[in-house]
């Protein structure tokens, strides 16, 4: 009776569940959906608990046990050996989702379903679409309503400086972090504006002297000539947005006098050395406000001050160093013994309106102005990957899919036709035979240009041996040159190789293209073809300079100024002796300078060339006019 009434008790709960089901299967751990899609919520089945209940009885009741020969009755499934109430149909389906019910149709949620199997339990959720974070696509990643709203989210771009901060934004190829500001122009502010990895660097460190002050003059590359005691000081960042010049020595308010103090200077820094001591009425000296090293040279030259009324005047006469200008031309402006070193000439500059090669130069002076010097037009467009011809187009006139000299690629040449852009020997190409596209049949082989039966192609229809040719492929060819067959059928030499011999080698000045030409020693092998050096070609094919080249007589060369190259004055080879300079193409004992004529002279003391060539001092009696040049400076005597 005890077993009894526990069947009984477990049948009773069974109905329970089964009333509460209200004939909708739920499978265990899983959250069903119902047919209505209203959520089911605390309805769950532990079918397990029923296969317990059942175990528990089984002690005592050995007939609730199964197996393929003692099948459950209807209504019960086996599990494990026991009978229990089934739980679901086999192959019954129904809805269902892991996340909360609210977010099926929400963005990219989908329900999914599962499927009851033979042991009466729903299997896995298949199907369905769950939550996932948010992305940059056009969906509802995360199933809350909205979509891509992540961007607009702060991140970090990974540039250095102020550009490091950046914002989310939402593209076709997904999320990308833009940088809130661009790089901007350097300022005084303890920050990277320009995103370059430098603090204020642009504007600390440099050459500086206030402007609208007496002292110091501004050279074009940034350096100053200062009279007397000034000097330049350092552009320093202090906290504000443009440097301040820090540390310069500007002009005392008067002069003073220095005499017996040591040696005398120009505190006041016009020029004029100790005016306010005391001297006899007509005395004069020599005087110079620009640095001691530059008096002489070049334009530069001493002044000479005069006493008037106990005190000395103001310094006449003399030229001070200035910014060296294309204004000037043949002139050492500032004095530095380099004749028109403006800064700037020769570097390399571009001309925005114009295009291809011509916008590109070199700056140059032209009409006492420095100017970007660009290139004219080609006559024609040369294969090169430039618009030589500054049209706009770039190589337009060479079709590299069939030009055999630029086959694929500007320079890569074709012993044979150039077809679909590849080097094709259409002698024995079935997808070229004869002629590019010319595709031989099924079954046939190309030999000798034509299409043919592989029995037909065996041999060659002449004795290729009577001239010393090899059979290849039905045609006879010359393995000492071919670059198809080098040396042996079928041995091809790769791109920009010649077959000389027999042996596949780099087109250079020993094999010089398909001639395996030998080039002179100075010449070079460009373009298949032996040329001679010369300013458009120096040292490499495309070595081009506008200056005079110097081959060394093996192939190689330099350009060089044989106005002042000691190996190369006055032409290529003319090595002055150690210690000499080479001034204006002719060797000069060390401090002399060729001005024309027979011989160098010395610009300190010629009277003819005094400081600079050409010019004169004025001739004269001692005392009565003449001058003398005293350092590169005329001074009466």
């Amino acid at each position: 009776m005890e077993s009894t009434a526990m069947e009984d008790t477990a049948m009773e709960d069974t109905a329970m569940e089964d009333t509460a089901m209200e004939g909708t299967a739920i499978g265990v751990g899983t959250r069903a959906v119902p047919p209505n899609g209203a959520p089911a919520v605390g309805l769950r089945v532990s079918v397990m608990l029923l296969a317990l209940a059942a175990a528990c009885g089984v002690a005592e009741h050995p007939e609730r046990t199964c197996d393929d020969a003692a099948p459950c009755a209807s209504g019960e499934t086996c599990v494990r050996g026991f009978c229990v109430a089934q739980g679901c149909a086999v192959d019954e389906v129904q809805p269902c989702f892991d996340g909360d019910a609210e977010q099926i149709g929400l963005g990219v949620c989908r329900q999914g379903e599962q499927t009851c199997g033979m042991d009466g339990l729903f299997g896995a959720c298949l199907g369905q679409v769950l939550p996932r974070a948010e992305e940059c696509n056009g969906d509802d990643d995360d199933c809350d309503g909205r979509t891509d709203e992540i961007a607009g989210t702060q991140c970090d771009t990974g540039m250095p400086g102020a550009c490091g901060a950046g914002e989310l934004t939402c593209t076709e190829g997904g999320a990308s972090c833009a940088p809130l500001v661009e790089p901007s122009e350097e300022l005084c502010n303890g920050r990277d504006d320009d995103c370059d990895e430098g603090v204020d660097e642009a504007l600390e460190g440099d050459e500086c002297y206030p402007m609208d002050t007496d002292g110091c003059v501004a050279m074009g590359d940034g350096s100053h000539v200062c009279m007397g005691t000034c000097a330049p000081g350092t552009t320093t960042c202090v906290g504000e947005d443009e440097p301040a010049c820090v540390g310069a020595i500007l002009p005392a308010a008067m002069d003073g006098c220095t005499a017996g103090e040591g040696p005398a200077r120009d505190d006041d820094c016009d020029g004029a050395i100790d005016e306010d001591c005391a001297c006899e009425e007509g005395e004069s000296q020599p005087c110079y406000g620009g640095p001691d090293a530059t008096a002489g040279v070049g334009p530069c030259m001493r002044g000479t001050q005069t006493c008037e009324g106990g005190r000395f005047g103001a310094c006449e006469g003399a030229v001070l160093p200035a910014a060296e200008t294309c204004a000037n031309e043949g002139v050492d402006d500032d004095c530095d013994g380099v004749m028109d070193d403006v800064p700037g000439l020769g570097e390399a500059c571009e001309e925005p309106e114009n295009v291809g090669v011509c916008a590109m130069g070199e700056r140059a002076c032209a009409d006492g102005v420095l100017v970007c010097a660009t290139r004219a037009p080609a006559p024609m467009e040369a294969c090169d990957l430039a618009d030589d011809d500054c049209d706009g187009s770039v190589d337009e006139a060479f079709d590299l899919s069939t030009d055999p000299a630029n086959c694929g690629a500007c320079g890569n040449g074709c012993a044979a036709d150039c077809c679909d852009g590849g080097c094709t020997d259409v002698r024995f190409d079935e997808a070229h035979c004869g002629a590019c596209g010319e595709a031989c049949g099924d079954g046939e082989e190309c030999c000798g240009g034509t299409c043919r039966t592989p029995s037909e192609c065996a041999g060659c229809a002449e004795d290729c041996a009577a001239d010393g040719r090899t059979c290849c492929s039905a045609t006879c060819v010359d393995t000492e040159t071919d670059e198809l067959n080098c040396g042996g059928c079928g041995v091809a030499c790769g791109d920009g190789q010649v077959c000389c011999g027999g042996t596949c080698v780099g087109s250079d000045p020993d094999h010089c293209g398909d001639a395996c030409a030998t080039c002179d020693g100075a010449e070079l092998c460009c373009d298949g073809a032996c040329v001679a050096q010369g300013p458009e070609r120096c040292g490499s094919c495309d070595g081009g300079c506008g200056a005079t080249c110097c081959d060394d007589g093996m192939h190689g060369g330099a350009c060089v100024n044989t106005d002042t190259d000691v190996a190369n004055c006055g032409g290529c080879g003319v090595d002055c002796p150690s210690g000499d300079v080479c001034s204006n193409g002719v060797c000069c004992a060390a401090g002399e300078t060729y001005c024309g004529g027979e011989s160098c002279t010395d610009l300190q003391t010629d009277r003819d060339n005094c400081g600079r060539c050409g010019r004169e001092c004025q001739d004269g009696l001692i005392g009565l006019g003449r001058e003398e040049c005293v350092m590169g400076s005329c001074e009466p005597t």
